[in-house]
């Protein structure tokens, strides 16, 4: 096989993010050649997300030493009115360009990293896509519905991040269901953190909840949850990280959306929590590392999650985790069999995360060790595991 990755998403982290820095290397090991199609500007900007050995990274848009990249430029300069048509024809110079990549490099089949707006390629190779959050990000947004019933009718292959995934994108196309296949993710590998003390252990028990600030992460959920614990002087101690995690108990306006209404909803918790979390913002994966390290419990109380990359983070890392009742968050701990160590608590619901965290804090709920068997279950789902799926499903999609 010699792989195009497609990689034609906006700026987006989480599972995609995730996709980018670990699906990449793996593919690299597994196919003959692995062109990876993205943003250079993007590229630049955030290296490590792109750092991937065997990979030959190729320009998004094209070039501006070619006609392509030349033509793309000028159209930049058109009025905003006429958006729509400048979409329509940097999308076909994009695939142009594409076109002439696969020719040059003799690519077989081609993967999207992420089916979002943009519509199906013609790059005349057998084409699959991979889909991500879709229930949530589609809301109330007609271009991508569009986009993913191109996508639906034409690509020998849909990869689903989870059932519920699967579920939203056939009721969107039912007709895509024998081309619709759940490969759930998986963490990025357990890094080894920095040597020497770690700086976030306490002496009372640490929460940790790593997500970014928009609302259906339900950081407002958790905080109303600690606020009621702190009440009671319980002792306990929480971390919070991810972008704009950090800025939640601001007084001044955010510039973005998502996170202003975080803050909205969240600032009145600084004076009862005060002494008792700590807002991180965005962190370095060794600095998550020391978080994870630290944390006595995981705590997800998010009201949605298309995948939901802490839940398997924390189950590498052998902590168990209070989490909402998500049907993706159930569908990993049952895949791993991990049922021992997560508790489930209703979406949104304050009250009852209170109570499942004191008595966490009292010792009535209490999670058994993880088992070697769990372990090696979770440690089995790797990276490596995820590529050779997805190729393998490529590719005898290609040859049916």
């Amino acid at each position: 096989m010699r792989l195009l990755l497609l990689d034609e998403s906006p700026e987006v982290i989480g599972g995609v993010d995730t996709y980018r820095r670990a699906f990449a290397p793996e593919a690299a090991k597994l196919a003959e050649t692995v062109v990876w199609a993205c943003s250079a500007e993007r590229r630049r900007r955030e290296p490590h997300l792109f750092a991937a050995p065997g990979v030959t990274m190729v320009d998004l848009p094209p070039d501006r030493r070619s006609w392509q990249g030349l033509v793309w430029a000028a159209l930049r300069r058109i009025p905003p009115k006429m958006a729509p048509w400048r979409a329509n024809a940097q999308q076909w110079l994009s695939h142009s360009h594409l076109r002439k990549v696969c020719r040059r490099h003799r690519l077989t089949h081609v993967l999207e990293l992420c089916v979002n707006h943009q519509p199906f390629p013609r790059l005349r190779r057998p084409t699959a896509g991979v889909v991500h959050d879709l229930s949530f990000f589609t809301r109330d947004d007609p271009s991508i519905e569009a986009a993913l019933r191109s996508w639906t009718k034409d690509a020998v292959k849909m990869f689903c991040d989870s059932a519920q995934t699967r579920a939203d994108l056939l009721g969107l196309d039912a007709s895509v269901a024998p081309r619709a296949e759940v490969v759930l993710l998986t963490s990025p590998p357990v890094q080894n953190p920095p040597a020497g003390p770690n700086p976030f252990a306490r002496k009372e028990p640490v929460f940790y909840y790593p997500a970014r600030t928009t609302w259906h992460k339900g950081h407002d959920v958790i905080l109303g949850a600690l606020a009621k614990l702190a009440a009671e002087n319980q002792s306990f101690h929480c971390y919070f990280s991810g972008h704009g995690t950090d800025r939640m108990f601001d007084d001044n306006p955010s510039p973005e959306r998502d996170t202003d209404d975080v803050r909205l909803a969240c600032r009145k918790y600084r004076e009862p929590l005060s002494g008792r979390v700590t807002l991180l913002g965005p962190q370095s994966w060794a600095t998550v590392e020391q978080l994870f390290q630290a944390a006595n419990l995981v705590v997800l109380p998010t009201r949605f999650e298309g995948f939901g990359l802490p839940l398997s983070e924390a189950l590498r890392r052998n902590k168990p985790v209070i989490a909402s009742r998500v049907p993706s968050l159930e569908e990993q701990v049952a895949f791993f069999g991990a049922e021992e160590q997560a508790r489930w608590v209703p979406l949104g619901d304050e009250a009852a995360l209170a109570t499942a965290l004191g008595d966490f804090l009292a010792g009535r709920l209490r999670f058994p060790e993880f088992s070697p068997a769990l372990r090696e279950r979770v440690a089995a789902w790797t990276w490596a595991a995820v590529a050779r799926k997805v190729l393998t499903e490529l590719k005898a999609a290609a040859s049916a």
